[in-house]
């Protein structure tokens, strides 16, 4: 096995037992959680922490990324979407109500208030069925999440 500053590589014959070694200590790990000891880290921040070792989407990803929100956003019409960091206590409502706008000048605008601010490390739909976009400010701070996700009921017209 040699570490490089490009990751781990294994020769054939270690691979085995490379994924048994790592197979055995995630195990453990988990029971260690599962009888209250081990780390106390939530999932946010174990995910924060993975992010922050990803590089920043350069254009291709950028690119995709788009493309990911273009179809969540067919899929998941309303009047309204909510950009959300709870860490960062930034919010965005963007009104999709103007007759005319096409759903690609609302992706448009979302990238480029994104864009704007941030870096951006990964873009995908969360199991709870929003967009989770992971971004950071600067280099010298974690990544924190942003969800989207459609609005349309917290929005009260009087």
């Amino acid at each position: 096995m040699k570490h490089t500053e490009n990751g781990i590589f294994l020769e054939a014959d270690e691979y085995e037992e490379f994924v048994e070694h790592n197979t055995n200590l995630a195990e453990e790990i988990k029971e260690e959680i599962l009888n209250g000891e081990g780390p106390k880290i939530s999932l946010y921040e174990m995910n924060r922490q993975l992010i922050a070792n990803m590089k920043p989407y350069g254009s291709e990803e950028l690119e995709k990324a788009r493309e990911v929100l273009m179809d969540w956003i067919t899929k998941n019409i309303d009047n309204y979407y909510m950009l959300l960091c709870h860490e960062q206590r930034y919010y965005t409502l963007f009104d999709f109500t103007r007759m005319g706008v096409t759903f690609y000048e609302l992706v448009d605008k979302i990238f480029d208030i994104l864009e704007d601010f941030c870096q951006i490390f990964d873009i995908s739909v969360d199991t709870n069925g929003a967009i989770a976009i992971w971004a950071n400010w600067d280099d010298e701070v974690l990544p924190d999440c942003y969800y989207l996700f459609p609005y349309g009921k917290g929005v009260v017209r009087v």
